[in-house]
């Protein structure tokens, strides 16, 4: 399974990247800008991409999760946000498959992307 990480936060996608490769996800990927990830998910179309929503000020998350359904709508989608009340019904209703609050904990990524497995 091909995995992108995108999160402004660096460090924070990185250990999640080493975090799930220890858990047996070889293939995991890091971005962490919209037009870095928008350009990733066209090229090696993922199966799955844990986004973040606040990323920069030209284009969010949900830019991103807009783009990825219009170029690779077979991708799945977590959306990640320490803002559940503004984000997560739109979220869901843009295509997200979940949506996670920040602090998520890497046991609630984990769970996630194991269901991605099925």
């Amino acid at each position: 399974m091909r995995i992108l990480l995108v999160d402004d936060e660096v460090e924070l996608s990185g250990l999640l990247a080493r975090f799930l490769k220890a858990e047996g996800f070889a293939d995991v990927d890091t971005v962490d800008g919209p037009e870095a990830a928008v350009r990733h998910i066209e090229t090696h179309k993922p199966d799955f991409v844990f986004l973040d929503i606040n990323l920069n000020a030209a284009m969010n998350g949900m830019d991103v999760l807009r783009r990825v359904h219009a170029t690779t709508p077979e991708t799945m989608v977590c959306m990640a946000s320490a803002y559940r009340e503004e984000y997560e019904q739109s979220s869901l209703e843009q295509g997200a498959m979940w949506f996670l609050k920040k602090p998520a904990t890497v046991d609630d990524l984990l769970a996630v992307v194991r269901s991605v497995e099925k």
